[in-house]
């Protein structure tokens, strides 16, 4: 929610009448709407009070206080490609940036409670997705920041996951990131053995290998890790995440 700044500035004189005001503003709206303490402290240019400088300190701090927009961050790409991996980094991130409501959806491990008994055909790949994908609207809709890593070959299928998580939220509420990997190096790096079991015929329709991966045609993000390091992938992230306004400037993770 957006606050409209007053005529008047608030200055320090005014200290007395407003410590009460003040008290109550902290009070009734700390829960959800922190962000009108921070800016009744830079109105009286940094010096809130001494008695609100414990709370000024933790929505400075980055607790579990300061809440960012709900958003989907969707990483999609071949098996190997670094999906997981950058992921969890930005998991990590996050939880140190002070995010604490927010929520990692692995694709491997959705498979083993959500979608337990799906295989791999097109059909259930799409089911599989798409279930990915109304959780991830889920906790959109209710504020909470969440990361999807999923192989997600199809592109239409992909399309339905954006409408759903954007369907009554922002437009940019949804964030598609292409994890870009030439296939060569994804069978070389091999970290599940999945390319070398397709080789043998031990297992079918494996991404890029006897079913097909559709690139994106306009993700938001596109990360070739065949040249970036992990560090600098999360770096780009928050980055696009800061300039869209989903997640608040660095200056307010600084303690």
């Amino acid at each position: 929610m957006k606050f409209a700044s007053p005529n008047i500035r608030l200055t320090a004189d005014l200290y007395p009448s407003l410590t009460a005001a003040l008290f109550v503003v902290i009070a009734l709206w700390l829960d959800d709407q922190a962000t009108i303490a921070l800016w009744l402290d830079d109105q009286l240019g940094g010096s809130l009070p001494f008695i609100f400088c414990p709370v000024k300190r933790i929505l400075r701090t980055g607790s579990n206080w300061i809440q960012s927009k709900g958003f989907t961050v969707w990483f999609t790409g071949l098996p190997g490609s670094g999906k997981s991996t950058v992921s969890h980094a930005l998991y990590e991130a996050f939880l140190n940036l002070g995010l604490k409501r927010c929520e990692l959806l692995d694709g491997d491990v959705v498979r083993t409670h959500i979608s337990k008994g799906l295989g791999f055909s097109r059909t259930d790949r799409d089911t599989n997705i798409l279930r990915i994908g109304w959780v991830a609207q889920l906790l959109t809709k209710h504020g909470i920041p969440n990361i999807v890593a999923a192989i997600s070959p199809y592109r239409e299928t992909r399309k339905q996951v954006r409408a759903m998580v954007t369907d009554g939220a922002q437009p940019d509420s949804f964030v598609e990131v292409f994890v870009k990997c030439p296939l060569e190096e994804c069978m070389r790096r091999d970290p599940k053995g999945l390319y070398k079991a397709a080789r043998k015929g031990e297992v079918k329709w494996v991404t890029g290998v006897d079913d097909p991966y559709e690139e994106p045609e306009d993700p938001e993000i596109v990360l070739d890790t065949t040249v970036l390091d992990v560090v600098s992938e999360v770096d780009i992230l928050l980055q696009y995440l800061q300039s869209r306004g989903l997640i608040l400037p660095g200056e307010y993770f600084t303690p």
